[in-house]
């Protein structure tokens, strides 16, 4: 097979022969054309890389000294391809591992989605009551401190995932006040924290209240149902 170096294999000298196994990439017993265009390639950045080539160009034998050139040469050929296998390989493997977080957070989140959906099914929010009246009954506390944890780890999944998807060009965020943030490159992690601790603990104290536990069921109910949202949104996105 002739090659980018105007050589044949068969008429390699002996004191070459190591050319063709070190640069047989695929392993097939020949050289092919892109394995000596690549090697061919990288020759010619040297600047005595044209020397080289038209040396190995020759039919006579190769001198001692190209012999040792060339041996750095494929020394330095090698390492190269190593390192580029090994980096190929490393983002392979970043894309599998995060393709498997993206898989479990998304399990994850359905899971905590479907056990909110429960607790809403069970805590019926009461109607027709007014908002300053008390309600401290077991039943009801104990439903407003569910909704409220619901509300803090559901709102902590919608942060995350917009964190995430906010660095691809496709993603547009809804909220105004949130897309502005991050337009303008605040912290829009900070706001969403600040605002949810300071709304939890706002309900929390106010928990004996009938307009507290009422809002309470109806802040989780749109926090799982945005957290419905996104499941849907991130599966179509992997499809």
């Amino acid at each position: 097979t002739d090659g980018s170096f105007g050589i044949e294999h068969a008429e390699l000298p002996q004191a070459l022969k190591f050319v063709h196994l070190r640069l047989d990439a695929d392993g097939d017993g020949e050289l092919s054309s892109l394995e000596l265009d690549r090697f061919e390639a990288f020759v010619l950045r040297a600047s005595d890389g044209e020397q080289l080539r038209d040396s190995l160009s020759d039919d006579d034998s190769p001198s001692a000294q190209t012999i040792v050139r060339l041996q750095r040469v494929l020394d330095s050929f090698e390492a190269e391809n190593a390192v580029l296998d090994a980096n190929i390989e490393s983002a392979f493997s970043s894309v599998e591992r995060a393709e498997w977080s993206s898989y479990a957070f998304s399990v994850a989140a359905m899971l905590i989605a479907a056990l909110s959906f429960g607790h809403l099914l069970t805590a019926t929010p009461p109607r027709r009551e007014r908002w300053t009246q008390i309600d401290a009954s077991p039943d009801a506390l104990r439903s407003v401190v569910e909704s409220l944890v619901l509300i803090g780890i559901l709102s902590l999944i919608d942060l995350l995932w917009t964190t995430v998807r906010s660095t691809e060009f496709h993603f547009h965020e809804m909220n105004p006040l949130g897309s502005r943030l991050l337009l303008e490159g605040d912290s829009l992690a900070a706001f969403k924290v600040i605002s949810l601790a300071s709304s939890i603990v706002v309900l929390f104290i106010l928990r004996k209240y009938k307009g507290a536990q009422l809002a309470s069921w109806w802040a989780c109910m749109i926090c799982t149902l945005v957290t419905f949202r996104w499941i849907v949104l991130d599966s179509a996105m992997l499809s």
